[in-house]
């Protein structure tokens, strides 16, 4: 029983962490594609150059199927619609795909929408690990209660206690 609430735990905090990293990945992929944009390439070659500077991931992965749309086909907003409706394993990049739908829908500054969404992602990212530092003190009270004040305790008392005897100690 004990075991499966610790392995449970330790699943929920690395589920914790890679929601952090997926937010990070994000952030850098719309980076790239904020640069790739303001460089003067198109929407789809910035997109491709963006999701082929970042490592190989579930980002990428799902930016590849926006582009086998596109190589099939459709337009880039049409592409990047479907994949939004599809079922998507990477929640930040199914929002990023939503807003370019809407984006390039209504008219509205990609370059703005992006670098807002960034640093939108940048800073959700930050308020997790602020939540996750918070819980750290009360994580570490029974380690600290359970191991390592008994043998600081250990430590001094033997000490004291040598001290105590060697004083009281009449010539045996």
């Amino acid at each position: 029983m004990a075991k499966m609430v610790f392995f449970s735990k330790y699943k929920s905090l690395k589920n914790d962490f890679s929601s952090l990293h997926e937010l990070e990945e994000a952030a850098d992929f719309l980076d790239l594609l904020v640069l790739g944009l303001e460089s003067g390439g198109s929407l789809k070659n910035s997109f491709d150059m963006a999701l082929f500077q970042i490592p190989k991931n579930k980002l990428r992965e799902e930016g590849l199927k926006v582009l086998f749309y596109c190589d099939s086909g459709m337009s880039f907003r049409e592409a990047a619609f479907q994949c939004s409706q599809d079922q998507c394993s990477h929640v930040p990049f199914k929002e990023i795909l939503e807003k370019l739908t809407l984006s390039l829908r209504l008219g509205t500054p990609i370059l703005q929408n992006m670098t807002f969404m960034a640093s939108h992602f940048r800073q959700q990212a930050l308020t997790r690990l602020e939540e996750l530092a918070q819980t750290v003190p009360v994580k570490m009270i029974f380690p600290l209660v359970f191991f390592l004040f008994p043998v600081i305790f250990i430590l001094l008392g033997a000490g004291a206690i040598n001290d105590f005897f060697q004083s009281f100690s009449f010539g045996f």
